[in-house]
């Protein structure tokens, strides 16, 4: 198409440019219209302002006369993701996916790996077939996200004997690293101010980050984690409990359901009654623990992925 420009999205395109995405994915459920139990004709204005707020994503748009067309946003890294892709249905089928794809990947050839996985309805075959066409093959997703619709909150009750329960106060964040370390030693370490204070997508409030301790150790966490500014709140209350876990030497002794129902009290109280958890796949107990708390959604989204390097 040669009147066909891909450039970068300009801040005052932001309204245009979430009215294509809403066009193009109503109907599809991908994983945020699951989360916040809401439509792309709601979602995508909000979710397109943080994608942009975003340093670390890239966001382009293919104009034809004047007009977007299509656009497409990428996250950089190691390991390159491919956060959206979406063309005005009235378009489709005119070779614009085809020339947002190339420049995505044009801009992703550092990485090693180019991966779609947040944005894919996983019953749409016409989406996997555009990625299988381009090198890209399905892999199996290891995580689930569950989610628990606004209902009532059990109270959450009294700690077991020799046992405490307090939430986050200043300095805890060195303890919350290393608890997060000892309790989940097969997952890669995190800086808490590198998720809580730093990036999008979260509010951090004290009261609902909460420790469990045994004889003064910490041994148990849960984090109640409101949205971030970027999605407005009111209307989308969609929330998540984060990194929920139990010392080995502590487990099936009541700490996780104790904490969880408090975060979800928390939140409740502040009208944050929609909550997501992830987990993975083989954790079939974390799975049945979660729908214990009245986690009845499940979202298991695809996942394609394309090698780069010697490519």
């Amino acid at each position: 198409m040669e009147d066909l420009a891909i450039v970068p999205l300009r801040p005052g395109d932001l309204a245009e440019a979430a009215r294509v995405i809403a066009r193009a994915c109503r109907g599809q459920r991908c994983r945020d219209s699951v989360r916040y139990g809401r439509d792309f004709d709601e979602l995508s204005g909000p979710l397109l302002s943080e994608e942009a707020a975003a340093g670390s994503t890239r966001i382009w748009c293919a104009r034809r006369a004047g007009a977007i067309g299509g656009l497409a946003g990428l996250r950089t890294g190691e390991i390159a993701e491919i956060r959206f892709l979406a063309v005005e249905p009235d378009a489709q089928g005119r070779g614009i996916g085809s020339a947002l794809f190339a420049h995505v990947e044009a801009a992703a050839r550092g990485s090693e790996l180019l991966l779609v996985r947040q944005w894919i309805d996983p019953g749409d075959e016409r989406a996997g077939a555009f990625l299988a066409h381009r090198g890209f093959r399905s892999a199996p997703s290891p995580d689930v996200m569950l989610v628990r619709p606004p209902a009532p909150v059990p109270d959450a009750g009294d700690p077991p004997p020799g046992y405490d329960v307090r939430s986050f106060l200043p300095g805890d964040e060195a303890l919350w690293e290393r608890l997060q370390q000892e309790i989940f030693s097969d997952c890669r370490a995190v800086r808490f101010s590198e998720r809580y204070r730093e990036g999008p997508g979260f509010v951090f409030e004290p009261e609902g980050f909460l420790f469990a301790f045994a004889g003064g150790e910490p041994v148990a966490m849960a984090a109640a984690v409101t949205s971030g500014p970027a999605v407005p709140d009111p209307p989308f209350t969609a929330s998540k409990l984060d990194w929920v876990g139990v010392k080995e030497a502590h487990r099936r002794r009541g700490l996780a359901r104790l904490l969880c129902l408090r975060a979800l009290r928390f939140l409740a109280a502040r009208g944050r009654d929609r909550v997501c958890a992830d987990t993975q796949l083989a954790r079939s107990e974390a799975i049945r623990f979660y729908e214990s708390l009245g986690f009845s959604e499940r979202f298991v989204g695809a996942r394609w992925v394309k090698a780069l390097r010697g490519a």
